[in-house]
This record gives C-alpha cells, sequence and structure tokens, in this order.
C-alpha cells in the first residue's frame, strides 16, 4: 500500500501534510520501534482501525490509528496514543 501525495498524519502532538514529510517522520521514529503486539483490526468501507501496543526503546505505547484509503491509497493516517508510563500514574 502506497502513501497518497497528499496524504496526512494526525497525531496529539503533531499534525504533518505531504507523503516526503510523512515518511521522513515514520523513517525517524521506526528505528525505535522493537515490537508490535496486534490487539485489533477493523475494516469498513474506506477505513482501517488498528489497535496495537508498540515496544518503543523508551516503553509500551499503547496505539489506536485510524487510516483512510482512497483509490488504494493511504490518504489519512490519525493516531491516538499513550504510554504505559501514563497509564501507570492514571491509576
Amino acid at each position: 500500500m502506497s502513501f497518497a501525495e497528499d496524504v496526512t498524519f494526525e497525531g496529539p502532538r503533531m499534525k504533518l501534510a505531504g507523503r516526503a514529510t510523512v515518511l521522513g517522520f515514520l523513517a525517524h521514529i521506526l528505528p525505535m520501534v522493537r515490537g508490535i503486539q496486534l490487539k485489533q483490526h477493523i475494516v469498513e468501507g474506506d477505513y482501517v482501525a488498528t489497535v496495537f501496543d508498540m515496544e518503543t526503546v523508551n516503553g509500551v505505547d499503547h496505539v489506536f490509528d485510524r487510516i483512510h484509503i482512497v483509490d488504494g491509497q493511504i490518504k489519512s493516517i490519525h493516531a491516538f496514543y499513550y504510554s504505559e508510563q501514563t497509564a501507570e500514574r492514571q491509576i
């Protein structure tokens, strides 16, 4: 699956636009990812929703990604996440 030229990535602390910018961001963070544990994956129409735990060099992040696909390309990614450390502080 490829990214649309005008793909957007939105997360709690950022909003990125454009294929080169989004790919640059992902290339920067992916080396810090040690593993992914998929929890749930839902497909409905042009949307994909995925819930997973992402183990990073800084600990575990709990993630929900909502991805919009148009004409076979990723048009937008909206990521919601919180770290395991954040969850522990809220208890």
